[in-house]
């Protein structure tokens, strides 16, 4: 019996040890591209054309920002020029007063870019068709016991007989809680086409969470973006990739599809927006004791 034990005991140092050893893993670094964030809104303000490169998916710095672009805006037979702000490094620019207009089609124009370090500057393009704006009702405030989270809940009719796409973020008193487009939350109007949004939840605040937890008086303002369905799938295939992963099941962090042209990734987009105010009249204890 002893000598069984001996080895098996053997048996398991050697597993040990051969688990030890150190595997260098050498990996090749991916051809670097141009990178565009721009989300035009009929929203009036100064609207941007963020353009940086990529870099390798562990080297953990900022990408780099591309300087020098040439960036231009078309929809409806006129073009408009952006600037290029110095203080902020890869933004460009329209007008403090620009805004887009429903129904009218943009297109994005990137000139003076050689992403691929070969002396012969790119050309890339985009396109997107501005929605028409949603028409919202009003939102109210409630909340949810079991998973201790304030809802922001829509009333609105959804357009009839049209695939629409929504996206929602939530400011509290003036203040935007949804920093990031992965902080969106977004939904299509499959199940409830041309028929009445009564109170759904579209929005969930964490109330263990002083960054998003509500208190009685707050100005809560739900944004209602009309998206469209390459900004949809865009943010979905977002939500994956940045969503828990198994790293034995799950397969290796991918691209995130965008729409623009000569293999460059990102988004251009437009969408509409309507916003919905309501004040939070309740405390905690408040809607628990009414949902008793």
């Amino acid at each position: 019996m002893k000598q069984q034990y001996l080895y098996i005991a053997s048996i398991v140092a050697l597993l040990i040890t051969a688990c030890n050893e150190d595997i260098d893993l050498k990996l090749n670094s991916s051809a670097r591209r141009l990178v565009v964030e721009s989300f035009i809104t009929t929203d009036t303000m100064r609207q941007s054309v963020r353009l940086t490169f990529s870099g390798d998916y562990f080297n953990n710095q900022p990408m780099p920002a591309v300087t020098g672009a040439a960036v231009i805006l078309r929809a409806d037979g006129d073009e408009l020029s952006l600037t290029e702000d110095n203080q902020h490094p890869g933004y460009y620019f329209t007008p403090d007063d620009f805004f887009g207009k429903q129904g009218v089609t943009y297109q994005l124009l990137v000139n003076n870019v050689d992403a691929n370090n070969d002396g012969t500057p790119e050309t890339y393009q985009a396109e997107s068709t501005m929605p028409l704006r949603f028409p919202g009702d009003s939102i109210q405030i409630g909340f949810q016991k079991n998973w201790n989270l304030w809802k922001v809940m829509l009333f609105a009719n959804d357009p009839a007989n049209v695939e629409n796409y929504y996206a929602f973020s939530v400011s509290r008193n003036d203040s935007l809680l949804t920093s990031k487009i992965s902080d969106y939350e977004q939904a299509d109007d499959e199940f409830f086409d041309g028929n009445d949004i009564d109170g759904v939840w579209v929005f969930g605040l964490k109330n263990n969470d002083e960054q998003y937890k509500l208190r009685k008086g707050d100005k809560v303002t739900l944004d209602v973006m009309n998206i469209n369905e390459t900004f949809f799938d865009y943010l979905n295939a977002i939500d994956t990739e940045t969503s828990s992963r198994n790293p034995l099941f799950s397969g290796a962090p991918a691209n995130v599809p965008g729409n623009i042209s000569n293999g460059a990734l990102g988004i251009f987009t437009t969408y509409a927006i309507s916003s919905l105010s309501t004040i939070n009249t309740k405390t905690k204890e408040e809607w628990l004791k009414e949902l008793e």
